[in-house]
């Protein structure tokens, strides 16, 4: 069970009253969402200052994590980085769920190993850097692709998995990733025969809108769900 509320403002003001953040040598050491350590990369500009001064990163889709990955789920999560979402992930899967963690740039990995251990999460978040396919990829539950990542790199590696998965009527994966206009008509066309929708209607959070994300970039995030029959 996760010790962490379901409402984003709750989660917000969680992290918010207990953030710390200390300089160690190289690296940076963050109170997260109230609970968490995280070691942080002290000269990346674009998430170790949230981290730093909120102890959180993109509140909506923390919450959204938070209200919809279940004890048991096997969640894989691509350019992961040092881990903030890696960990709090392998938090919310539970002793029965594993979290996958793949890093293209080795840049981070032994920050993310590191973060692995320092909360605990040995044996159920699994960290890489590369993305070779692996046999515990057979069965994802959701797949979270970051900025960067492209869905249909992931849809092929998986077609034949999740064509069996369809044909025995076994639920198939999500795939949640970031999307912008320029990228909108490639989405679609490698999405043509799934559910395809903003996570908005989903009810999976209330709060989300276009303005959380044109903060900083015109894109929104996407849940794909694939049909069964």
């Amino acid at each position: 069970m996760s010790i962490l509320p379901l409402d984003r403002a709750s989660i917000e003001a969680l992290a918010r009253n207990g953030a710390k953040a200390v300089c160690l040598k190289e690296r940076a050491l963050c109170q997260v969402l109230g609970h968490f350590k995280l070691f942080a990369d002290p000269c990346d500009v674009s998430m170790t200052p949230h981290l730093a001064l909120d102890g959180i990163y993109d509140g909506a889709l923390t919450t959204a994590l938070v209200r919809h990955i279940q004890p048991g789920m096997r969640v894989f999560e691509d350019r992961a980085g040092f881990g903030y979402f890696s960990v709090l992930i392998g938090h919310l899967v539970g002793k029965t769920g594993c979290a996958i963690a793949c890093n293209r740039d080795d840049r981070w990995g032994a920050l993310l190993k590191d973060n692995v251990a320092l909360n605990g999460l040995t044996g159920r978040l699994h960290g890489r850097t590369s993305h070779v396919w692996c046999s515990d990829e057979a069965q994802i539950d959701l797949w979270l692709l970051h900025e960067g990542s492209d869905p249909a790199e992931w849809l092929a590696r998986t077609y034949a998995v999740r064509e069996r998965m369809r044909k025995d009527n076994l639920p198939t994966a999500e795939y949640w990733f970031r999307s912008n206009p320029s990228y909108s008509r490639h989405v679609h066309d490698v999405f043509q025969d799934w559910a395809l929708s903003e996570l908005t209607p989903f009810g999976v959070w209330e709060e989300f809108s276009r303005a959380d994300a044109a903060a900083c970039r015109d894109d929104v995030w996407l849940r794909a769900n694939q049909p069964k029959g």
